[in-house]
């Protein structure tokens, strides 16, 4: 089962007219949940001087399967789909928690980045091996 990475509320002030989570609230869970994906595989999000790899999204696709209404609480779940030379891409699913019904899906292409020269750079190997346990076990699904 790839790993819960992060938990989140679809609160009335992020839904649409409608009274559904809004799309663009959508991307944004699942922004935070990279970003928890990175701190784990230890890549601190922070810009300091000290930080010298990071990753930069460079395509996600989302898809919508069902809706979510305000008040409705979501579990995101992740697993590497694919770790290149210098970019992972990442699946990840949105479930919501009452039913266990998949909401929504994400793929984010990643690149590391060297941060004090702003380039792609190779991924160094103590990241890879940080990241290899997220690539072992089942993939996500679709739906």
């Amino acid at each position: 089962m790839p790993p819960i990475i992060h938990y989140g509320v679809a609160h009335p002030w992020l839904c649409d007219a409608l009274g559904h989570l809004n799309t663009r609230n959508y991307h944004a869970m699942y922004d935070d949940a990279l970003f928890v994906l990175l701190a784990i595989i230890g890549c601190p999000s922070g810009a300091g001087a000290s930080v010298r790899y990071g990753f930069v999204d460079v395509r996600n696709e989302l898809e919508y399967f069902n809706e979510v209404a305000a008040g409705a609480v979501i579990k995101i779940q992740s697993v590497v789909e694919k770790l290149g030379k210098k970019s992972m891409t990442v699946a990840l699913r949105m479930t919501a928690i009452d039913d266990s019904i998949t909401v929504s899906s994400m793929k984010a292409v990643m690149v590391c980045m060297d941060m004090q020269s702003r380039t792609p750079s190779i991924i160094p190997e103590e990241l890879r091996t940080k990241i290899n346990p997220f690539t072992a076990g089942p993939s996500l699904p679709d739906q």
